[in-house]
């Protein structure tokens, strides 16, 4: 393995955190990752869309792909606030949640075309956030 210290000053990371996201969804980080695993298998192989709305008490996840057919499952959550739909790339979801040091997660967002952020819930959450940036949906 070969290093090298590069020249110049990082880029402020910071700066791309949403610290505004006002609507926070909790819920079991398992139960959350199996629905998605679940929708994942009928998402289009490009996009791997799957689009969840979240009402108060309960997130919908549905896929449709016209080669594969459609999905729909649904989870209780803690989640007050008014409706919102937003869509995900499935394996980045997965990819948040697999290795997610709790059991327990909240997600939080502003809007639709905002960034998402994952993080641990509960008394013994540590410090640790994930950035999950929303894809387009087309209805």
């Amino acid at each position: 393995m070969y290093t090298r210290l590069i020249e110049g000053t990082y880029p402020n990371y910071d700066q791309v955190i949403p610290h505004d996201n006002n609507k926070v969804a909790t819920t079991d980080r398992k139960a959350l990752e199996s629905a998605v695993r679940r929708m994942a298998v009928v998402a289009s192989d490009q996009t791997h869309r799957i689009r969840l709305k979240f009402e108060p008490g309960r997130v919908h996840l549905n896929v449709m792909t016209p080669d594969l057919g459609e999905g729909h499952d649904e989870l209780e959550i803690s989640y007050e606030g008014e409706e919102l739909e937003i869509g995900f790339n499935a394996n980045y979801l997965l990819e948040v949640l697999r290795y997610m040091p709790s059991d327990e997660v909240k997600v939080a967002f502003k809007a639709p075309e905002r960034a998402a952020t994952v993080e641990p819930a509960g008394e013994d959450a540590i410090d640790y956030l994930c950035l999950v940036m929303p894809l387009r949906l087309l209805d």
